[in-house]
């Protein structure tokens, strides 16, 4: 996604909130039609096509919607500290712990279903995306990783994804997650720039995303 360039000081002072509220989401929207990004799964213009009440329909339906070899698996952990303006996705903010590790348990649960099924499936990637999935304790998104990696299987080299917000990680959070089996980070910084964040509702600073990205 292209970089949004602007002076903030000056624009800022031009337009009101809800204006710049506003032209982010357009923005996001043009970058999802030219990109194609599908946001839920199976795609939402195929829901009603869809007839399926089984794990094994489901994975009978996309094999007929789609023509290449490569799969990937993708969890979804629709937790956050506080919405973004800008936010299109599942999100529900200021959970407790014991709300997001039911949540990673029914992922589990719902896996369970699907392991036989796809066993002859090796995964090319996995992407843990959100929300915040960082924003499960560290021992929950450990225990969920590990239970998605000794269940099903994977391409040789495969890359396993983790999102996060720098005011959801530190330095053992990571080392751990890698320890399991993480091999890249995708941190969601979106600017250094703190009057941009402040708008967006973001929770961290310009200087502490610095420091979580050295």
């Amino acid at each position: 996604m292209g970089a949004i360039k602007l002076d903030a000081e000056k624009f800022y002072e031009r337009k009101k909130v809800d204006k710049i509220k506003s032209d982010i989401r357009q923005r996001l929207f043009q970058e999802e039609e030219t990109l194609g990004i599908e946001i839920p799964y199976p795609p939402m213009e195929v829901w009603e096509d869809a007839k399926i009440s089984s794990p094994e329909d489901i994975w009978d339906f996309s094999k007929g919607r789609y023509d290449h070899d490569k799969a990937h698996l993708y969890i979804h952990i629709p937790f956050c500290v506080s919405v973004c303006e800008y936010c299109i996705f599942v999100t529900a903010e200021k959970k407790s712990a014991v709300e997001a590790r039911r949540y990673a348990d029914l992922v589990k649960k719902e896996a369970s279903l699907y392991k036989d099924v796809l066993k002859s499936r090796r995964f090319d990637s996995v992407y843990f995306g959100g929300g915040t999935p960082t924003y499960l304790r560290t021992e929950d998104l450990t225990d969920l990783l590990k239970f998605i990696l000794d269940n099903f299987n994977f391409a040789e080299g495969v890359e396993i994804t983790i999102e996060c917000s720098p005011d959801t990680v530190n330095h053992e959070k990571l080392r751990t997650i890698r320890n399991i089996g993480a091999n890249r980070l995708s941190m969601g910084v979106q600017t250094f720039n703190d009057t941009i964040l402040k708008i967006l509702n973001r929770r961290h600073g310009g200087e502490k995303s610095a420091g979580r990205c050295r």
